[in-house]
This record gives C-alpha cells, sequence and structure tokens, in this order.
C-alpha cells in the first residue's frame, strides 16, 4: 500500500510446498504485524495500521487472513472503499479464501457509502460460498438496504433470514426502525414494534429514541391512537417529560390535529403531560384559525380552573381570517393586555390593520413589540418588508434600527429596502455606507445618491460582497449603471464577479468591461475579458483584439501581439492603427535585445548559420522562448511584410 492510496501489493505466486514452508516460517511474524494493526484500528489510527500493513509487505511476510479481514475493515472505515474491494481481491488471488467477517464489513462499506449494487454482488457471492452464514452478514444487508431506502431488498433479505433459520435480535429490529423512520413506512414501523412487544424484546435506548421521531410520520387521529396503544404496551412513557416530548414534537412539525388528538387521548386514558403544553397548542391553533381546537381548549382549562387564558390564541385566529372587528374587540376588552399576546399572535394583527389600512393600530401593536422586546429577527424582516410595500419609509426605518440596536441580521433584500426609505426620507450616509445590498440596491444607490456623497461608499466592497448570490440578469444593468458614474474600477469588480461565480457574460457586457480598462495597460484584465468571450462562444470585436494587441505591446510581447494581429486579418477586419502600434514597439525591442546586435546582421545569421547557433545563451529557459520569439517578431517588422 503507497501513501497515495492505492492498496494493491504484487505477491509471488509460489507452489503449494513453497507456500505452506512460508506460512509456517511467517506465523510468528504475521501475528505481531496483526497485533499492531489491530490495536491502530481499535483506536481509530487507521493511517498508521496502513503504515503498519506496508511494513509488513516489505517486511516480506505474508498476509494472512487475520491480516486481509483486519485491513479491509480498517479501509472500510476510513472511507476507501475502492482500495478495500481492490484488497479483497488479492486476498481471493493470495489463495485465501474470504470468510464470514470478510463479507460482512464489505457490505457495511457499501451501505455506508451508498453502493448498493456492490452490496448485493458481495451479499449473493456470500450466499453462494460455503460459508457459513451469521445474523451480523444479515443484520449488515439489512442495514444497507435501510441506508438506501430500498425496501424490496429489505424484504428479501428478512425473508432469506427465515429460510437460513435466523430470529431477529436486537440489533435487526433497531436497524428496523431506523430505517422505516428514515422511509416514512409508519404501519411498518409499528408491526415491527408490536412484534418487539410479543417477543418480548427488550428495548434499548436507540430504539425508544427512534420510537419517539416516529412521531414525524403521525397524519391521523388512528395513527395517533395504534401508535399510543403501542407506547403503552412498550412500557417507555414513564412520566411527564416524555408524554410532553410527544406533543411538543409534533407541535413543532405544525402538526395540530396529530397533537390535539394525542392530548385528548392521553386525557381520556389519566396519563399526565405538563399542562403548559396546551399554550403552544393554542397558539398552532390560533396560526391554524382553527376554533374547534382554541374551543375546546378553552373550556378544558376553565373547568379544570387552570390559570391560562386563550385570548392570544383566538386573536390570533380571528386576524388570520381577516375579521378585523372581531380582533378589535377581542383587543379593547378590559381583561386584555398586549402582554398576553405572543409576538407571533401581533405579528398577524399587524397584517390584519395593514391590509385594513388601519396604520395607527398597525404601529401601536409594532411600539409595544419595540417596548417589550419581544420582537424577533423574523418578525423585523417580515414587518420591514410590510411596511415598505405600504410605502411608510418611516416605519421600515425605526424597525432597522432596532434590529441594529439588538443585533439582528437583516437580509439583502431587506437591506434594498432600507436604503430606498433613507433616499425617500432624510438620508443618513453614515447608515447608509454601513449597509449591503443586492446588486438590484447597488443599482439603485448609484442612482440616486447625490454626486457629492458618492466617496462616502466603497463601492469596490459593496460589488465584492461574497454574501450576495450575482444574478445573470443584472450583470449588464449594474455595470451600465456604476460606468455611467464613472465607477470603472467597481464596475470591472462586478464583471470579475459575475465571472468567476460561472455566470456568462453577455456580448454587450464584454464590451463594457473593455471600457472599464482605458489605458489597457492591465495584460491580465485585457486577457480576462478576451478568455470570458471565447468560452462563452461570442467571437471577439475589433476593438477588444485592438486592445489585446496594444496591451500585448505594453508589456513586450510581440509574438502574442502577432498572433491578435493573424486573429484580425483572418477576419479580413484592416485596422490602420495597428501596423503604427506594432511599429512603436521597435524601441521597446531595441531596448531589450542586446546593443550590439542589428537587425541586418541578424537576418544574414538565421540564414548562414546551424539552428543551434542562432538561439542566445540564455540560462532561464522561459525567458529564453521570450527572446527568441520577440527577436523573431522583430525581424518580421523590420522586413516590412505585416
Amino acid at each position: 500500500m503507497t501513501e497515495s492510496g492505492s492498496t494493491r501489493i504484487n505477491i509471488e505466486i509460489k507452489t503449494n510446498s513453497q507456500k505452506t514452508r512460508e506460512r509456517a516460517m511467517s506465523l510468528p511474524a504475521a501475528l505481531l504485524f496483526n497485533q499492531e494493526i489491530a490495536q491502530y484500528s481499535k483506536q481509530k489510527m487507521y493511517d498508521q495500521a496502513c503504515q503498519v500493513f506496508e511494513k509488513m509487505i516489505r517486511s516480506g511476510v505474508r498476509p494472512d487472513v487475520v491480516t486481509y479481514n483486519t485491513m479491509i475493515n480498517v479501509l472500510v472505515k476510513s472511507q476507501r472503499l475502492n482500495d478495500a474491494f481492490d484488497l479483497f481481491g488479492q486476498m481471493k488471488a493470495s489463495g485465501i479464501a474470504p470468510t464470514i467477517v470478510t463479507y460482512t464489513s464489505l457490505i457495511d462499506g457499501c451501505g455506508k457509502n451508498q453502493n448498493l449494487q456492490k452490496a448485493l454482488f458481495v451479499y449473493q457471492e456470500a450466499k453462494g460460498s460455503e460459508i457459513e452464514l451469521n445474523l451480523h452478514f444479515f443484520n449488515a444487508i439489512i442495514n444497507a438496504g435501510c441506508l438506501n431506502e430500498n425496501l424490496p431488498l429489505v424484504d428479501l433479505v428478512l425473508v432469506d433470514m427465515s429460510l437460513q433459520g435466523f430470529a431477529n435480535n436486537s440489533v435487526t429490529y433497531n436497524t428496523l426502525l431506523n430505517g422505516y423512520l428514515r422511509m416514512n413506512q409508519l404501519s411498518r414501523l409499528m408491526d415491527t414494534i408490536h412484534l418487539m412487544i410479543i417477543n418480548k424484546e427488550e428495548f434499548t435506548s436507540s430504539a425508544i429514541t427512534t420510537i419517539y421521531q416516529s412521531t414525524s410520520l403521525l397524519n391521523t387521529r388512528d395513527d395517533v391512537k395504534k401508535y399510543i396503544e403501542l407506547l403503552i404496551g412498550t412500557r417507555i412513557l414513564v412520566g411527564k417529560p416524555q408524554t410532553t416530548l410527544l406533543i411538543s414534537d409534533l407541535i413543532k412539525a405544525k402538526k395540530l390535529n396529530p397533537a390535539f388528538c394525542m392530548i385528548e387521548l392521553f386525557i381520556g386514558k389519566r396519563i399526565e403531560f405538563d399542562i403548559s403544553i396546551m399554550n403552544d397548542l393554542a397558539s398552532l391553533a390560533g396560526e391554524y384559525a382553527n376554533f374547534k381546537v382554541i374551543n375546546w381548549i378553552s373550556e378544558y382549562i376553565a373547568s379544570n380552573k387552570y390559570p391560562m387564558s386563550v385570548i392570544s390564541s383566538q386573536i390570533h385566529a380571528f386576524s388570520r381570517i381577516g375579521n378585523i372587528n372581531q380582533v378589535r374587540s377581542l383587543l379593547s376588552d378590559k381583561q386584555t393586555s398586549l402582554n398576553m399576546i405572543t409576538p407571533e399572535s401581533k405579528m398577524s394583527v399587524i397584517m390584519c390593520f395593514l391590509a385594513s389600512k388601519d396604520f395607527d393600530s398597525a404601529t401601536k401593536i409594532v411600539d409595544s413589540l419595540l417596548i417589550d422586546g419581544s420582537i424577533t429577527a423574523n418578525i423585523s424582516e417580515r414587518l420591514i418588508m410590510q411596511y415598505f410595500d405600504q410605502k411608510n419609509y418611516e416605519m421600515v426605518i425605526k424597525i432597522y434600527m432596532n434590529s441594529r440596536k439588538n443585533v439582528f441580521s437583516v437580509s439583502p433584500k431587506s437591506v434594498d429596502c432600507v436604503i430606498e426609505s433613507y433616499m425617500n426620507t432624510k438620508l443618513d450616509i453614515e447608515i447608509v455606507s454601513q449597509l449591503k445590498p443586492t446588486d438590484n440596491g447597488i443599482i439603485y444607490l448609484a442612482k440616486h445618491l447625490p454626486d457629492n456623497l458618492f466617496d462616502r461608499i466603497a463601492w469596490d466592497l459593496l460589488v465584492e460582497n461574497p454574501e450576495i448570490r450575482p444574478q445573470s440578469s443584472l450583470l449588464f444593468d449594474l455595470m451600465v449603471t456604476l460606468i455611467s458614474k464613472d465607477l470603472l474600477s467597481a464596475a470591472w469588480a462586478a464583471f470579475k464577479k459575475y465571472i468567476t461565480s460561472g455566470i456568462a457574460p453577455s456580448e454587450n457586457s464584454i464590451e463594457l468591461a473593455l471600457q472599464t480598462q482605458k489605458d489597457v495597460k492591465n495584460h491580465g484584465n485585457i486577457m480576462l475579458i478576451y478568455d470570458s468571450a471565447r468560452d462563452c462562444g461570442i467571437i471577439p470585436s475589433t476593438s477588444l483584439i485592438t486592445a489585446a494587441i496594444s496591451s500585448s505591446i505594453n508589456i513586450g510581447n510581440i509574438s502574442e501581439a502577432f498572433q491578435f494581429v493573424a486573429e484580425l486579418e483572418s477576419s479580413h477586419i484592416v485596422v490602420s492603427d495597428i501596423n503604427v502600434s506594432l511599429k512603436s514597439a521597435l524601441e521597446i525591442l531595441k531596448r531589450s535585445l542586446p546593443s550590439s546586435e542589428n537587425i541586418p546582421e541578424m537576418k544574414q545569421a538565421v540564414k548562414n548559420r546551424p539552428r543551434s547557433h542562432t538561439c542566445p545563451r540564455i540560462t532561464n529557459k522561459l525567458t529564453g522562448m521570450e527572446e527568441i520569439s520577440n527577436r523573431s517578431a522583430f525581424i518580421v517588422l523590420e522586413s516590412g511584410e505585416i
């Protein structure tokens, strides 16, 4: 095995008698290496285990079945499945028969690496061999099927297990429970729980966790009823924390009806749970405007004299259906305090008031959120968007400033709203200069910001902001806007950002990028524009090729300049300035070439000397090639053949 990860080992094929003698001689040595490899494997030091294996091979000690099994397991655990199969092949080629341990390790690796095809190959090979199969082997292939969500394979293996006389153990059950949860197979999961109860199987902590997590699959009243009956049979509902957690998980998953059914069943069976969970259920009922559940909760807490109220949920529900009269009635009730209303319910009320053009009432609720500090980042975001749509720019700024105070992150889209709000009210350049808008926001800012404040904005940094994902449709508009404001550097930054993000520029964007390079002194930038055009199948324009020629001349790369001239000529384009530009390169070349040499002498030397003598003595190969290329270009220039 080499450091590059290859596990292929060339083991010389010898006669049976030679193999027997060598194995007998190497047995103690192999044992020592095996122990060292196993020790590293247990400590999850897989690289060190591989190094010991390599040392074993270099020492001339032949691996035995234990060595191969241990190393295949090491490679599987270190996510090197291909190497594990290579070693598997070498194991068989060396005359060592794979064992059930070998096959189990490979299947386990295939399952965890999402390679079900290889897992099936190993499974079928093992079944067709004469080795004795065991439950570990079957559990491994079941797990591979579950991890790859292949239900038919799981069913097939379960049948094979039964035919072989094997019964499920705790590992099998846990694997099936996890697999059925992964595959959203509620009925099969509950059947497995039922089977475990019949067989008096112990429910491990792993199994219990999976069963609790399966509440996410409950959808109907029948589902919940059967599920609760099974839980009672498992005897894992040991107190309030567990029962309350089940209800809470359903509420968090926004499953109102299953959560409501579970509470009803718990109450009917006198199973205790934390009564405070009713508040969460009522909130969810308000969000869904489910008055049946709200009224049931109201009657239940009243009959049991619990110190709770469903006012917030009722307000939320009425605001969700747009019943503004009922909302106002509940808010005006003497028993109602704004402190009793949850932030989400307040948000729903605000939306209801805004939809009804009752801005004063909406602002009152917003102020209560700001004062009591119950406003969240999500609510701030939604409020900014809502008030911006209403063109209430003062409120947008007010909410945004509260977000800054509470160190809430605001999305770039909301930042665009804030910038436009400042532009339509009293501009605070100190705040605006710190904002990070989208490209749309940058376009708006560049168009509307007073000219005397342009230097207060770090335009290049705004454009380069990695948090903003470029949109292909905006590059042209963004560059046009920035160039119109003479922000050439920012326009170039925009072009580079879009190109490096894999967004293809349009022909117009290519020309705009060229406009940002007025002095064509940055050869790298010109070449980036040229290459971007070529990569997108855009034929470079005359102006782009001319710029490429000029920038090549500026850096003294005359041979490259000639390549671009040839490209112009192949397009039958004649540009009178090109010859003048190339002629001006003579001075550059004269400064770069040895002063003792002149053109006539060089021409004669090329004709008379052997090829090897025409090359200047230059130690740096790259520099030498550049000088040779430029000398050739110089000769062509003087000959007047361009």
